[in-house]
C-alpha cells in the first residue's frame, strides 16, 4: 500500500518514474515518485526557502502535490513543544486547507475541490515521537490537492498564492504533466503563475 493514496491509479500507471522519462532534454518524474522524494527529503537534507509543486492534469482531474520544509510554513522543523508552536501548526494546517486562497484556477475550467490531504511529522502526537532522533529530524509539509474539473482544457494557467500565505517560501520549483505535454517552471513572489 502506498503512502500517497491521493494519487489516482491512472496517474500512478501513466507517470511511473522510468529511465525513459526523458523528453526534450527535460527529465520529469511521476507525482508518486515526487511524493516519495518529498518523503525522502523529510529524512534528509532540504533547502529552506525552497519548495516543490507537482501538477498533473488528466481527464477531468487536477492533482497537485505541494512539498516544503516545515520552516517555510511554520518557522520551525521539530515537533512542537509548547502551545505557541502547536497553535502555529494548527494555523498552518488551516491555511493549507484553503486551496481557493492558495491557488487561482481559471473559472472557465469549472474545478471543484474534491480532497485535501496534509502530511507532516509535526502533526504526529508528541508521545509517539522517537525523542532520540527528534533533534536531527527536519520535518516537511506534504500537501495534496485533488480537483474535479468540467473543462480541464481551459486550465491554461494556475496562480500560486503560496508566497503571500507563507512568505518564508522564496521559490517553488514546479513540474507539470498535462495532455499537451510536460514541463518545469520556477516561481517566486513576483512571478507566481504557472503557464501550461
Amino acid at each position: 500500500m502506498t503512502k500517497y493514496p491521493f494519487l489516482s491509479d491512472n496517474v500512478r500507471k501513466t507517470f511511473k518514474m522510468s529511465a525513459g522519462a526523458l523528453a526534450g532534454g527535460l527529465w520529469l518524474v511521476s507525482p508518486l515518485a515526487m511524493a516519495e522524494e518529498a518523503d525522502h527529503r523529510e529524512h534528509g537534507a532540504h533547502e529552506h526557502g525552497a519548495a516543490m509543486l507537482t501538477v498533473v492534469i488528466e481527464d477531468n482531474m487536477l492533482e497537485m502535490v505541494f512539498s516544503a520544509p516545515a520552516a517555510n510554513i511554520v518557522g520551525f522543523e521539530q515537533v512542537p513543544h509548547d502551545d505557541a508552536q502547536r497553535n502555529a501548526v494548527a494555523e498552518a494546517v488551516s491555511q493549507l486547507k484553503q486551496a481557493e486562497v492558495l491557488f487561482g484556477l481559471p473559472a472557465e475550467a469549472d474545478c471543484q475541490l474534491d480532497h485535501v490531504e496534509i502530511e507532516s511529522a509535526l502533526l504526529e502526537q508528541e508521545g509517539h515521537q522517537d525523542h532520540a532522533h527528534e533533534e536531527e529530524r527536519h520535518a516537511d509539509f506534504d500537501v495534496s490537492y485533488r480537483y474535479n474539473c468540467q473543462a480541464t482544457e481551459k486550465l491554461d494557467s494556475i496562480d500560486v498564492n503560496i508566497f503571500t500565505a507563507f512568505p518564508h517560501n522564496q521559490h517553488i520549483e514546479v513540474q507539470y504533466i498535462t495532455s499537451a505535454g510536460q514541463g518545469m517552471q520556477a516561481l517566486e513572489a513576483g512571478n507566481s503563475r504557472i503557464k501550461f
